[in-house]
C-alpha cells in the first residue's frame, strides 16, 4: 500500500511529470501545464510570438486600450464573480469565500500582483491576477468581458505583463491547460507545454465516494 489504511482519500499533483510505478489504489491522469521562461529581454521575447498574436496585440494598441497596474482587488472580485463565467461554473458560498480568501492573503502578503485592461471610456474590459513565488509568476485567474475578447484586451494584458518581469521572474506559469483552445492561446505567447500527473487514491465509503471526483 502506498499509504497508510487510515488514508482514505487522496488527490496529489506530481511535477515534472514521471512514468509511475503501478500503484495499487492510485488512479494516474496526464494534464498539460504551459510555461514561458524568462531569461531573455522583451524584444525577444515578442519576437517568439506567433504572427496571429503580433497582429491581435496591434489591434489592442490601435483600439487605445491601456493597463490598469493599480486595480482595486475588490473591483477585480467584482469583475470575476459577477461575470457569466462565474454563474456558468455555479460557484457555491465556500468557493467563493476560498477565493476571496486566496486573493485577500496575497494581497496581504505583497505576492499578488492584480491588473486590469482599460478602453478609452475607462470600462474594465479584462482583469488578471498574478502571484510571484519562488522565482515564478503564477497567472492564476484572468477573464475578459465580451468587449475586451473583441478587443483583445487579454492579449494586451499577458503582454504587458510578460514585458514587466521579463528578466526579474525565472518563469511565467500560465497554470492548468488542458483546454485545447486555451493552450493554443498560451502557446502564441511563446511557452512550453508541460505535461504533469494527478494522483487519485479514493477508498471512501459508498456513496461518499461517488461525490468525490
Amino acid at each position: 500500500e502506498a499509504l497508510p489504511r487510515r488514508f482514505r482519500y487522496a488527490d496529489i499533483y506530481l511535477r515534472p511529470a514521471k512514468q509511475p510505478k503501478p500503484t495499487k489504489g492510485f488512479e494516474f491522469s496526464e494534464h498539460t501545464d504551459l510555461c514561458l521562461r524568462l531569461d531573455k529581454d522583451i524584444p525577444d521575447l515578442r519576437a517568439a510570438y506567433s504572427s496571429n498574436h503580433r497582429r491581435n496585440l496591434r489591434r489592442a494598441h490601435e483600439a487605445g486600450l491601456r493597463l490598469d497596474e493599480q486595480l482595486d482587488p475588490g473591483r477585480f472580485l467584482e469583475f470575476v464573480l459577477g461575470s457569466s463565467q462565474a454563474a456558468r461554473w455555479k460557484l457555491s458560498d465556500e468557493q467563493r469565500r476560498v477565493f476571496r480568501g486566496l486573493l485577500a492573503l496575497s494581497v496581504a502578503e505583497g505576492n499578488a500582483r492584480v491588473l486590469g485592461v482599460r478602453n478609452g471610456r475607462d470600462a474594465l474590459l479584462a482583469a488578471g491576477w498574478f502571484v510571484q513565488w519562488q522565482g515564478r509568476s503564477y497567472f492564476l485567474k484572468g477573464l475578459a468581458a465580451p468587449e475586451g475578447r473583441e478587443e483583445r484586451a487579454m492579449f494586451l494584458l499577458l503582454d504587458q505583463h510578460i514585458s514587466d518581469i521579463a528578466g526579474r521572474a525565472g518563469v511565467l506559469d500560465l497554470a492548468g491547460s488542458d483546454d485545447p483552445a486555451l493552450a493554443r492561446f498560451y502557446a502564441g505567447f511563446g511557452a512550453d507545454r508541460h505535461v504533469y500527473l494527478r494522483a487519485l487514491m479514493n477508498r471512501l465509503p459508498a456513496p461518499v465516494r461517488w461525490m468525490k471526483p
